[in-house]
C-alpha cells in the first residue's frame, strides 16, 4: 500500500484540482497506468496478475473479519486500568474493584 500511495501522490503533486470529482478522477486515472506499469523485475504488470488471478478470488464476507481474543475473570484496579499481558487498559471509574465474568 504504501509504494502505490506514494507513487500517485508524487504523479499528482503538480497538478491542480478544482473539485473533489476531478480529484477523484485524476487519482483513478494515476491508479490504472501505475497498475498497467510493467513490473521491473519480472513479466507482466499488476493488472495482468489481476487477470490471472480473478478466477481465484471470492467476494468479501458480509461481515468484516475482527481480531479478537476474549478474556474474561479480570478485575478493574483502582487506578481504572486493566493489565493483561503486561498492557494496561483504561476503563471508566465507574469500573474500579469490578470484576468481569
Amino acid at each position: 500500500m504504501g509504494k502505490i500511495a506514494t507513487a500517485i501522490i508524487a504523479r499528482c503533486r503538480n497538478d491542480v484540482y478544482y473539485s473533489f470529482v476531478d480529484l477523484k478522477k485524476g487519482v483513478a486515472d494515476k491508479l490504472d497506468k501505475f497498475n498497467h506499469e510493467p513490473f521491473q523485475k519480472r513479466e507482466g504488470s499488476r493488472y495482468e496478475v489481476l487477470l490471472e488471478e480473478r478466477e481465484y478470488l471470492r467476494p468479501l464476507p458480509d461481515a468484516p473479519y475482527e481480531i479478537a481474543e476474549w478474556v474474561y475473570g479480570r478485575a478493574v484496579n483502582l487506578d481504572f486500568h486493566v493489565v493483561y499481558k503486561k498492557n494496561r487498559y483504561s476503563c471508566p471509574y465507574q469500573y474500579a474493584k469490578k470484576r468481569w465474568i
